[in-house]
C-alpha cells in the first residue's frame, strides 16, 4: 500500500474519533455555561426586583401615605426581561428543574403585588410584604441558591442577607429576623417586624367557618367557606371549601369578605 494512502487513512481515522469525542464534550460545556449565565441573569433580576419591593414596603410603613399607590410604584421597576429572555430558550430554561418551579412562583408574586385586585391598601400591603417575606423563606429552604444569591448582590446587599439569614443555620434561626430597611442598595437600621408578624396577623383576622370571595388559580371567582388556617413554610394559607371542592389558597387570594 503507498504511504500517501496510509497517511490518508490513518488522518481520517484519527478525525473521525476526534469529532466523536470532542463534539460531545464541546456540546455539553455550551450547555452548562448557557445554564449558569441563565441563572445568573435571573437570580440578578429578582434580586432587584426584591430589593425595590421591601423599599416600597418600607416607605409604606414608615409613612402611612404611602401605603397608597404601592403596585404603581413597584410597576415603574419592576423588571422581567431576563425571565422572559429565559423562557424562549426551553431546552436550557428547563433543565433548571425544581428550581424553576420556585422561579416562577416568586415572579408571579411579584406580578399579582402590581395586577392585583386588593379589598384596601392594607391588604396591599399585606401582599407585598409576603411577597418578601416569601423570597426570603426561599432562600432560607434552599429553594432557591443561596450561594448564587450572595454572588449576584452587591456588597451592601449581601450583608443585608447575612444579617437576615446567617452564613449557616436554618431558617428558624434566622427567619424571625427583623427587616432591615433597604432603598437602593442601603441599609439602614430601622427595625421592622413586617416578615414576623404578617403570618400573625392574618391568622388572627381570619377563622374556621368565615365567608369570603376568593379568586381561583384559573381566574375563577368562587364563594367559600374556610375550613382551616394553614401554616406552611410559605407562610398562612387558608384551606377553603365552595361547593363539593376544595383548595388551598394565601390571603391576597380574597376578593371580598362576605359577612
Amino acid at each position: 500500500m503507498p504511504e500517501w494512502i496510509k497517511t490518508l487513512v490513518i488522518a481520517l481515522v484519527s478525525s473521525f474519533f476526534a469529532v466523536i469525542l470532542v463534539e460531545p464534550v464541546k456540546a455539553f460545556i455550551q450547555r452548562r455555561t448557557r445554564r449558569r449565565e441563565l441563572r445568573r441573569s435571573l437570580y440578578h433580576e429578582m434580586i432587584r426586583n426584591y430589593s425595590e419591593l421591601l423599599g416600597q414596603v418600607t416607605i409604606a410603613h414608615n409613612n402611612s401615605e404611602m401605603k397608597r399607590g404601592i403596585g404603581e410604584r413597584f410597576a415603574t421597576v419592576f423588571k422581567k426581561f431576563s425571565f422572559e429572555l429565559a423562557r424562549r430558550d426551553p431546552a436550557t430554561y428547563y433543565s433548571l428543574g425544581h428550581e424553576m418551579h420556585w422561579i416562577e412562583l416568586r415572579y408571579a408574586d411579584m406580578e399579582h403585588v402590581i395586577n392585583g385586585k386588593f379589598i384596601d391598601e392594607e391588604q396591599h400591603l399585606r401582599s407585598a410584604e409576603s411577597t418578601v417575606h416569601l423570597f426570603l423563606a426561599n432562600i432560607k429552604d434552599r429553594k432557591l441558591s443561596r450561594s448564587l444569591i450572595f454572588s449576584v448582590s452587591p456588597t451592601r446587599l449581601r450583608t443585608h442577607f447575612r444579617e437576615l439569614l446567617g452564613r449557616r443555620g436554618s431558617s428558624k434561626e434566622h427567619g424571625d429576623n427583623s427587616i432591615k430597611c433597604l432603598r437602593k442598595f442601603e441599609i439602614t437600621p430601622v427595625t421592622m417586624k413586617a416578615c414576623r408578624l404578617v403570618k400573625a396577623a392574618i391568622a388572627r383576622k381570619y377563622k374556621v367557618g368565615d365567608h369570603l370571595q376568593v379568586k381561583l388559580s384559573g381566574g375563577r371567582i368562587v364563594q367559600a367557606t374556610i375550613k382551616a388556617v394553614v401554616e406552611t413554610t410559605e407562610g398562612v394559607r387558608l384551606q377553603v371549601s365552595f361547593g363539593d371542592e376544595t383548595a388551598r389558597i394565601y390571603e391576597w387570594k380574597i376578593v371580598e369578605e362576605i359577612r
